[in-house]
Order: structure tokens, then C-alpha cells, then sequence
């Protein structure tokens, strides 16, 4: 499946949620409206996933870390929606690319990888603050 919007990434999300889980889709909430649609998903057990569409993984994961002895490419979420993430108390993040593929890594990962590597950085072009992880943290789900 191409996914071209949010919209159908969070309907790719649901899918390999229920088919992972062996769960059932409860709600989709929309928590921002940027255009990488940012959707917590909550399933009918109780379980919630923090779900967002991303166009590439970060490219540049391993030039903007190459001091930690960093490489290749990883991903990034906004320090916020993390924060956000922990909040709800989601047990995962999923992130849909546009071939359909959906990776995810739960929360205390990111989090614990954070905290020893220090990957926080602010963006030269919004000024957001960042955490990253290399791409290997993530798994597919299918």
C-alpha cells in the first residue's frame, strides 16, 4: 500500500496494530494537526500507541551524532510529542512510511536510549527540540 497521507497512515497503523495484537481498534484521536498527523490509538484491551506518518527516516543521523561514534540513519520525534507520548501512557510509537511499512519501538527504549547516548538536539530549522535513535531500535511490524 502507498501511504500519501495521515489520514492513511493511521488506517495502515490500526491494521498491524489489530493483526499484531490480536486486538480490536477502539479509537483514533487526532492529537495535532501538522501534516504528519500525529493519532493516538487506543485499542478495546486498553492499550494505546502514539502513531505518526513520516515522509524519510533521518538521513543524517549519523553526521549530526558522528561524536557519539554514531552512524546511518535513525529517527527522530519532537522532545514534546514524546513527552506527550509518556503522558498517555502509550506502550509504543509507530511510525508509517509512504511504501506502507510501519516500524515501532516502545517508549521506555527511546527513552532509555536517549538517556545514555544524549541524542537531544535542537533543529536549525524550527528550532524544536528533538530525541533520535538509530533505525536498528525500531521493528517492523507487518
Amino acid at each position: 500500500m502507498t501511504v500519501n497521507r495521515a489520514d492513511d497512515a493511521a488506517v495502515e497503523a490500526c491494521k498491524v496494530i489489530a493483526k499484531n495484537t490480536q486486538d480490536t481498534i477502539e479509537s483514533v484521536i487526532w492529537l495535532n494537526r501538522n501534516p504528519f498527523g500525529h493519532r493516538l490509538i487506543r485499542t478495546t484491551r486498553g492499550l494505546k500507541y502514539y502513531t505518526t506518518f513520516k515522509r524519510l527516516p533521518f538521513k543524517t543521523f549519523g553526521y549530526q551524532f558522528e561524536d557519539k561514534d554514531m552512524h546511518g540513519v535513525g529517527e527522530t520525534i519532537n522532545v514534546e510529542f514524546l513527552e506527550k507520548a509518556i503522558e498517555l501512557e502509550c506502550v509504543a510509537i509507530l511510525i508509517v512510511y509512504p511504501n506502507g511499512h510501519v516500524y515501532a519501538t516502545n517508549i521506555g527504549e527511546w527513552k532509555s536510549y536517549e538517556n545514555l547516548f544524549e541524542t537531544v538536539r535542537r533543529t536549525k530549522a524550527t528550532g524544536e527540540s528533538t530525541i533520535s535513535v538509530p533505525i536498528k531500535l525500531l521493528r517492523r511490524w507487518i
